[in-house]
Parts: C-alpha cells; structure tokens; sequence
C-alpha cells in the first residue's frame, strides 16, 4: 500500500496502535512478505532512542517468526562522514542500533563514488559475514552478483596498471607508472611484480615494466655518405702532348705528382699564348 493509504489503515509504527494494526493486517492477509521502505517514513518519533525503536519493531519480528513471514525493514546510512572507514552494516544504520539489533540479519548497500556497481554486506545471526559485488542488468533489470569485491578490486587495480602502461606507450619505469595512477611507488612495485608472476607483463633489461609483446619503435637510421669522383678535363702541356692528372697547384706553379698547375684565365694570360 503507498504511504497515505498506510497512514490511514494502519498509521506511524512508533504509535504502538499503528503496529497492533499492522500485526492484524498480516494475520488477516497471510502475508509472506511485508516490506516497510523507508522505515523513517513509517515511523514518527526520536530513531535514536533505544527503547522506542524496540517498542516498534520487536513485536513485528515476533509476528513474522511465527508466521513465517519475511519482513524487509528498509533504512538510510548516516551520513558518509559519520561512517567509518570498513563498511559496517550494524553500525553504518542510520539512528540507535536498536534497529538491527532486533534483526536476524542486515544487509547493507554500498556504493563506491567514481566506481561501477555497488557492494552488498551482509551479516547476520545464523549467517556467515559475507560481500558480494553487484552491477545492474539494464536488460534483465536485475543486480547481477560479481563474486567477492576483494577480488573485483585487484581485477580493477590490474587493469588501471595496463591503462597506464597503454598511455606510456607499452613501457615505463615504476616512477612514471606510480605517477600515472597516483600512487606510491612502493605498493606499486609489489603489484607490478605480482602481475610479472603472473605473466600479465614482463620487466625489461633496464629495469622497465612492459606489456606482453612489446618492441621498442626507437628506429636507427644510418647515414651514407657518397664520394663522387670529379675528373678533370684534359689539359695541354706545351707541344710535347697532353697528359691527365688531378689535384690542385701552389700558386708558383710548380706541380706535384698527380696534382695539375692552375689554370689562369686573366688576360695577361691569355696574351702569352696559353691556351685554355
């Protein structure tokens, strides 16, 4: 029934005439399942004190005991500030823990800021403390159990090592891949090796961590160099014939073996009867 037909058939739970009618109502239609969503919005009063929360909650624990019936009482987290730092069902419980106190067993959803899926705590009397991972199923509309988020979480530290090893290109040193992830290198380190252990990556002749297959793209480029041959055109020695040589020639004129005198193109030159 939605909250105003609930104020009017059966009323607050924190009123003790308000769970008599409840109580009634449940002999009356053999339920097997009464869910109270939210707890705060069926019951008027101080959550914090002790004795009121038993006052309500006590008889209808009895009922459902003897009835077999399963009833849901759903209730808000304090605040996260006001949690502590491991997730805590019984103590998480918004208002005095009389509210769980009173139940054979608690479930807590928690969600992760930034993370996909939620985590589901539960503890219980008869139960062993247990948590299971959940994503949501668009499709079937349905929380989907991942297995155990401890092992969720070393899958998703694993993966953000890759994704940084994949943005420094297939390979880096501790330093840069601490960086990357922000985190101490130390810690790191540990489940870098872990993941050489496991063949995930390997660990380089320098020191560095890389992905499986990876080949440096540093190429080496080798310059050559061409010597070309310059020959020089025949040059006429006087009237005795021509002779070929190569080289260059002092400016007296004398010349080395193999290295041809100078040409002098100045007119003065060309007076004297050299020919060019």
């Amino acid at each position: 029934m939605c909250l105003g037909d609930f104020d009017k058939q059966i009323g607050p739970l924190s009123d003790p005439a308000g769970v008599d009618k409840l109580a009634l109502q449940m002999q009356a239609k053999q339920y097997r399942l009464v869910v109270i969503d939210t707890l705060s919005r069926a019951f008027r009063g101080d959550q914090n004190d002790q004795d009121t929360m038993a006052r309500a909650l006590s008889p209808l624990q009895a009922l459902a005991l003897s009835m077999n019936c399963a009833l849901v009482v759903i209730d808000h987290h304090k605040k996260k500030g006001e949690q502590g730092g491991e997730s805590d069902p019984i103590l998480d419980v918004s208002g005095s823990v009389a509210k769980v106190g009173i139940a054979d067993a608690i479930w807590g959803l928690y969600r992760e800021q930034g993370k996909a899926g939620v985590i589901l705590h539960i503890m219980g009397r008869d139960l062993d403390e247990k948590q299971a991972h959940l994503s949501f199923d668009p499709v079937t509309l349905c929380w989907q159990n991942d297995g155990d988020p401890r092992a969720v979480k070393v899958s998703e530290a694993k993966q953000d090592l890759l994704d940084a090893l994949r943005g420094l290109g297939g390979k880096g040193t501790i330093t840069a891949i601490a960086k990357a992830i922000g985190k101490d290198k130390s810690n790191t380190r540990k489940q870098l090796n872990g993941m050489v252990n496991e063949g995930l990556i390997s660990i380089q002749e320098d020191g560095a961590y890389a992905l499986p297959g990876y080949r440096s793209t540093t190429t080496t480029t080798t310059t050559t160099t061409a010597t070309t041959a310059t020959t020089l055109p025949l040059l006429p020695q006087g009237k005795g014939g021509t002779r070929r040589k190569s080289g260059t020639s002092g400016r007296g004129g004398s010349t080395s073996e193999g290295v041809p005198p100078a040409i002098d193109t100045t007119s003065e030159a060309l007076a004297g009867g050299q020919d060019v």
